[in-house]
């Protein structure tokens, strides 16, 4: 199975090695240790989501959030999973919103993309008759993610690279200085 930001993170072009999308598709492996501070980044992200909602709420939204979003898309090739922050809900209209509290990246925008692509398709009786917006809300404001970059064509492109990824052949690493800084693969040879 493949996660909704691993995909967006190809699609966008942050990860240049498939292969540390393509390993974690298949096997479960050794992850390399991190001085992230997950509790300080859960605690603002938490924040935002919750932020965020209340102003959706007070624009007439019913809103439904993180674990109520979860989603599994089980296709020909793969499963897609993922989890929005926010799914609003006006009328015929949803929105799908997803709080980053670090930098604008394109992997932002494009994971936004893979939710509207596939959310449909796993929950056809919840979203069935629905026109889809979306927005990447960061610390210092919205980004609404223009309605051709949510066009049929460009969902397609979801698919198409899923597809791609779940090829049964292992993908060549590609060590790069930024991408193997990200890699938590631990055993990886070729860092």
């Amino acid at each position: 199975y493949f996660t909704a930001k691993r995909i967006a993170s190809v699609l966008a072009g942050d990860t240049q090695c498939l292969a540390s999308v393509w390993i974690p598709s298949r096997f479960w492996y050794e992850k390399r240790p991190s001085d992230f501070n997950f509790a300080q980044w859960t605690l603002d992200h938490n924040a935002l989501v919750e932020k965020r909602r209340k102003e959706l709420e007070a624009l007439g939204y019913r809103v439904t959030v993180e674990g109520q979003n979860k989603f599994e898309l089980d296709g020909n090739a793969a499963k897609v999973t993922g989890k929005p922050d926010l799914v609003a809900f006006k009328d015929t209209e949803v929105l799908v919103s997803d709080e980053k509290t670090g930098q604008q990246r394109l992997t932002d925008h494009q994971q936004c993309l893979v939710y509207v692509a596939c959310l449909p398709l796993a929950k056809p009786d919840l979203f069935k008759g629905k026109t889809f917006r979306a927005e990447v809300v960061y610390t210092n404001g919205v980004i609404e993610i223009p309605w051709a970059d949510l066009s049929a064509e460009k969902q397609a492109t979801v698919f198409a690279k899923v597809r791609e990824l779940a090829r049964d052949q292992p993908f060549p690493t590609t060590p790069t200085p930024d991408g193997c800084l990200w890699c938590d693969i631990a055993s990886c040879q070729d860092r």
